[in-house]
């Protein structure tokens, strides 16, 4: 163990500097005076004084651990005696053995009375279970006039629990999950494709009709619902089973990396039938060794192009290997079986399928003082937070409906924090399809509740992918001291807010925590299956018959819905939300006027999000138009007038682009080079020109590719450019996020058909998330091939939007006059291909 630590430093202050040390606070150490021993004291006695003697402690001590790429301590020293202080020593102890000395080379400092100093020390991997620790501090102190040899012991602890009587935090007791096995009539029928055999039995030819029935029928009574949900989720459940079977490999060739501590082995990717695109790390690995029974385990510790890199649990030898099997993670379906398991039809009649609403029995406010000025002036969010802070719609859910931009997180955060104000012994449980949507939710809490009111709960998965998080949401979640830790009760039952995501609350169901929350908020319920959503509920906002919190779903169902890879699953229940299933049923229908009942539905209507020509096209097709256009000039003006755009007062490029689709070998996914130079050629402008003289950032610029090969072909150009700031995703990626410029990858170019660009949602999501300027790259005569593309093309024709084109279509379609066009002066050009069109 070596000590890094710099000099003491800073006098006159006693609070340490949190600043430029690190991503957030660690966490301060409980400080236990334990003796002070004198030395040379008039008497020429030595004395030793316990913690209740009324002689004080020389020092003033405080220890805080910060986060940081190594562990890194902050410890602040403060001389409270009369005199002055030679501090000559400070050691850090554990079991009386010294870990390290913190004064190094014989260093002395000299203290003032009431002058303090910090210093900064870390310790190198590995990096010891520290729980309690001793400093022992060295000194001569010049006390009236005598000089005295000063030695003090002080005892630290980890300063985690709440309350200051509490020594002890008890980590949460996760019962074990069932294994929920799949029935081999599932599999019986998913290898016949769903379709008769001649070899089925009564078994299987009553299980497919039932099949058959569920996939013709969604969920519409809650006599079925438990039945018909456990039975797609078991045929989803075995189709991911079988595709992971699909990666097993027969006489693998490993290569042992002789890497004695981690026991890594390498496998090249050419030795798979088919490219692995769903393993990744920490997949279970099962390794087969011939003449043996005994099946070793690991996890894929990493991955790159050409290698898996496996992390074996025991070490294997390589000759002997005689299959590999590469293992799903059901933990997301066990939950969700669990969830059916513990609902009951007393409640699932009235949480999915209310006719009614109950009697509210709780205290009505009415006077809000709003944290957000904005949502104050805003009627249908300020309607919203007044209704689920009073529950009007209890038992039953309550909806929001959120479009694009429309400030739905703003929202929920409004009411989050009206809740705490006003019913302030209240608990909350926050749950979002996402690790972003959480992140998004605690980051804005933050801002208007005290730190130790929220509790970040994330899970074990996510330890790889904590980069770049606020250290503020870290300081108050289960990393707080840079790694993983199993949540403590305390970190429920003592926390007014808990955040996290839908599958990490089935968590809390599992340690069996019910009746605590009062409110259940589930965001991006419109892209979350229903089962998903009920992890989050059942078990913890309602248990056997009895319903305990008011649950809140916020989301857009005309946005992107459940993530399904079974495509004989699409179109059923399993790819429905809960949401959009809810917003069917008569209580949460428009009235014969149009409007929503207040009491158990909200539909925001403002988006402050974008310029109007930006939303209006998805306004029409998805909202009837009811969305109203309310962003800032200054940012939904902020790029009319650019000397880029064909229209001038249209902020808005389709730029045509006839490329090749290039399919990689053992891939599924399409990219586009075309397409792609074309996008660094805008982003190369944009950079170095700007807008109007107005300088453009790399973070103020997102690309969106519906393609995952374009996606990463994309990234790999733009770091070739050192512009590693651009955010470049997939349309699903990018559900929930915004950037001041967006640009969007098609890809698909010369093709009969548009494939899964015809999802009408996803274009919906791809066109409402630029706030000022939305450049398309794509090829027109593919597009067109789908009526939802052509209603855009359609639009940026109509407005002069579209780069070489005539501003009418010939013969009923739109053509290309060039689709290379130079953006030195793309204005001039357009309008002379006009002039050659218009000469045809």
């Amino acid at each position: 163990m070596i000590l890094e630590s710099n000099e003491f430093q800073r006098e006159n202050t006693f609070e340490p500097p949190m600043e430029n040390t690190g991503s957030g606070s660690g966490g301060r150490w409980k400080l236990q005076w334990k003796s002070t021993d004198l030395y040379g004291n008039r008497s020429g006695a030595t004395a030793s004084f316990a913690p209740e003697s009324s002689i004080k402690p020389v020092f003033e001590l405080e220890l805080v651990e910060v986060i940081d790429e190594e562990p890194t301590f902050l410890l602040a020293v403060k001389n409270q005696s009369p005199g002055d202080v030679l501090l000559r020593s400070a050691s850090l102890m554990k079991d009386n053995t010294k870990l390290l000395s913190i004064l190094a080379g014989g260093e002395v400092t000299r203290m003032s009375p009431e002058h303090s100093r910090v210093k900064e020390f870390k310790l190198t991997h590995p990096y010891p279970s520290l729980e309690q620790i001793e400093l022992f501090l060295s000194a001569t102190a010049f006390l009236s006039g005598d000089s005295t040899i000063v030695h003090e012991r002080y005892s630290f602890v980890r300063n985690t629990p709440t309350d200051e009587e509490s020594c002890f935090r008890t980590e949460i007791d996760f019962n074990e999950l069932p294994k929920f096995e799949i029935p081999k009539v599932i599999t019986s029928l998913y290898e016949n494709n769903f379709k008769h055999s001649a070899t089925f039995g009564p078994e299987e030819i009553e299980l497919l009709a039932k099949v058959e029935k569920a996939k013709e029928l969604f969920v519409r009574s809650s006599e079925t619902y438990k039945q018909q949900l456990t039975l797609l989720n078991q045929i989803e459940d075995e189709h991911l089973r079988q595709q992971f079977s699909d990666y097993s490999i027969d006489n693998p060739k490993l290569v042992d990396t002789c890497d004695a501590q981690k026991r890594i082995y390498t496998l090249s990717m050419n030795q798979f039938k088919q490219r692995p695109s769903i393993i990744g790390a920490l997949t279970e690995v099962h390794i087969m060794v011939k003449n043996k029974d005994v099946i070793s385990r690991g996890i894929i510790d990493r991955m790159d192009n050409e290698t898996v890199f496996i992390n074996m649990f025991s070490s294997i030898s390589v000759d002997d290997v005689e299959r590999i099997e590469f293992c799903a993670n059901r933990t997301s379906f066990q939950l969700e079986y669990r969830a059916l398991e513990l609902l009951d039809e007393t409640v699932v009649k009235k949480l999915f399928f209310p006719e009614t609403i109950g009697a509210n029995n709780v205290e009505q406010f009415t006077n809000f003082q709003c944290f957000r000025n904005r949502i104050s002036s805003n009627k249908e969010q300020m309607q919203a937070v007044k209704n689920i802070v009073n529950r009007t719609s209890f038992p039953a859910p309550y909806l929001l409906f959120g479009p694009p931009g429309t400030g739905k997180t703003s929202t929920l955060t409004e009411a989050i924090c009206q809740i705490l104000k006003l019913r302030p012994n209240s608990r909350v449980l926050v749950a979002t399809a996402s690790n972003f949507a959480a992140n998004e939710i605690v980051n804005r809490l933050l801002e208007f509740i005290p730190s130790d009111d929220i509790f970040r709960f994330f899970s074990k998965s996510r330890e790889s992918k904590m980069d770049g998080i606020n250290g503020d949401l870290l300081g108050r979640s289960n990393y707080f001291r840079g790694s993983y830790e199993a949540p403590c009760y305390e970190d429920i039952y003592d926390t007014k807010v808990v955040v996290c995501t839908l599958a990490t609350a089935g968590r809390l169901a599992q340690a069996d925590i019910s009746h605590h929350f009062d409110y259940i908020f589930i965001d991006e319920c419109g892209c979350a299956k229903e089962t998903s959503v009920l992890v989050a509920i059942a078990g913890i906002g309602a248990s056997e018959k009895d319903i305990n919190a008011l649950v809140v779903l916020a989301g857009d169902p005309k946005q992107l819905g459940p993530v399904i890879t079974y495509g004989f699953l699409k179109g059923t229940s399993q790819s429905t939300s809960m949401l959009e299933r809810m917003m069917d049923q008569e209580i949460y229908r428009k009235d014969t006027s149009g409007r929503y009942n207040a009491l158990v539905i909200t539909q925001l209507r403002d988006n402050y999000r974008s310029h109007g020509a930006l939303l209006k096209l998805s306004n029409d097709m998805f909202y009837d138009g009811q969305l109203r256009a309310m962003a800032s000039e200054e940012v939904a003006n902020w790029a009319l007038g650019w000397d880029r755009l064909p229209n001038p007062s249209f902020p808005m490029i389709f730029h045509p682009i006839i490329g090749q689709n290039v399919k990689d070998l053992g891939s599924t996914s399409l990219y586009n080079q075309e397409e792609a130079d074309q996008i660094i050629h805008y982003i190369e402008d944009l950079l170095s020109r700007g807008v109007n003289g107005k300088r453009v950032e790399q973070k103020d610029i997102g690309i969106i590719s519906p393609y995952a090969r374009q996606v990463n072909h994309l990234k790999s150009l733009c770091q070739k450019y050192g512009w590693n700031e651009i955010e470049i995703g997939s349309t699903e990626q990018y559900q929930g996020r915004e950037k001041l410029i967006v640009l969007i990858s098609t890809v698909r170019s010369q093709c009969p058909t548009v494939g899964f660009l015809a999802d009408v949602r996803r274009l919906n999501v791809a066109l409402t998330r630029a706030r000022a300027l939305l450049i398309v790259v794509g090829d027109p005569t593919t597009l067109e091939r789908n009526k939802h593309w052509r209603k855009f093309l359609t639009y940026c024709r109509n407005n002069r939007a579209m780069l070489g084109y005539d501003s009418m279509p010939r013969n009923g379609n739109v053509f290309a006059v060039n689709q290379n066009i130079s953006l030195d002066n793309p204005r001039s050009q357009i309008s002379s291909q006009y002039a050659e069109q218009r000469s045809l």
